[in-house]
């Protein structure tokens, strides 16, 4: 899977690009193996780990669970409710 994260290996090839344009004679070849590989591990290891916690998921008896439901008893009382009293047998 190619992710937003390999768009990181940007910054090693300018880094390149610059030490190479720039500081040639200055720079060593272990330099630019170092910057590369910092890069490369730094990416590998943030894609296996959003790849390992964007997946990892419970499921029971084959399905996901799609609802909850939570019942409580009611737990307030009333004092101000809009009732009346009709006698036996009148509407």
């Amino acid at each position: 899977m190619f992710g937003m994260m390999w768009y990181g290996l940007l910054i090693p090839v300018v880094i390149t690009i610059f030490l190479f344009a720039f500081h040639r004679k200055a720079t060593a070849w272990w330099e630019i193996i170092v910057i590369w590989g910092v890069s490369l591990v730094v990416i590998v290891v943030a894609q296996v780990t959003v790849q390992h916690f964007a997946v990892m998921d419970k499921e029971y008896w084959g399905n996901l669970g799609v609802k909850v439901q939570h019942d409580e008893p009611w737990a307030e009382w009333v004092t101000n409710g809009c009732s009346r009293q009709v006698p036996c047998g009148q509407t």
